[in-house]
C-alpha cells in the first residue's frame, strides 16, 4: 500500500484547499492505476471541514487537533504501508509533517518515490522512480 505525504497546514484556507486538491488528484490517478493508496491529507482535510461546520457539537474539537494528534493517527497507517510517495506541492521543503513522514519510512527502510502534483496528466505512474534512501532535492543543496 502508498502512502501519499504531502505538504497541507498554512495559515490561509485558500493555500490548504489548494493542496488537498492536489493530493486528491495524485491519489485519484494512482487508485485509478490499480495502486492501494492512503493519503492523510485526503482522509482528513474533510473531517476537519465538517467539524468546523458544526456549531456546537463535539466534534468541532477535531478542527483544533495539532499536528502532534495527526502525526499519532498517521503512524498507525505508515506502518502499514510498504511506499511512500512524497508530493512536491508547494511549501513542500518548509512541510514539517511531510519531513516526519520521509524520515519515518526512511527507518523503516521503505521504498519511496518523488512525484510533482501536475503528473496527474501523464498516462501511468509506472515510471515512478522508487528507491530505499531518497534525497530531496532541498536536501541536495545543503
Amino acid at each position: 500500500m502508498l502512502y501519499i505525504a504531502s505538504p497541507y497546514s498554512h495559515e490561509d484556507a485558500v493555500v490548504r484547499r489548494k493542496r488537498y486538491n492536489e493530493v486528491v488528484g495524485v491519489t485519484a490517478k494512482l487508485t485509478l492505476d490499480g495502486w492501494k493508496v492512503y493519503s492523510p491529507i485526503v482522509h482528513s482535510h474533510p473531517l476537519v471541514e465538517y467539524a468546523a461546520s458544526m456549531p456546537t457539537h463535539d466534534i468541532k474539537r477535531l478542527k483544533d487537533k495539532d499536528h502532534n494528534f495527526w502525526l499519532i493517527y498517521d503512524k498507525t497507517i505508515m506502518r502499514l504501508c510498504d511506499r511512500l510517495v512524497i508530493v512536491l506541492s508547494s511549501g513542500w521543503e518548509t512541510s514539517k509533517g511531510l519531513k516526519q513522514e520521509v524520515s519515518y519510512f526512511k527507518g523503516l527502510h521503505r521504498l519511496m518515490a518523488v512525484v510533482s502534483p501536475d503528473i496527474v496528466t501523464l498516462n501511468t505512474f509506472a515510471e515512478l522512480h522508487w528507491r530505499h534512501n531518497i534525497m530531496l532535492p532541498v536536501e541536495r543543496e545543503v
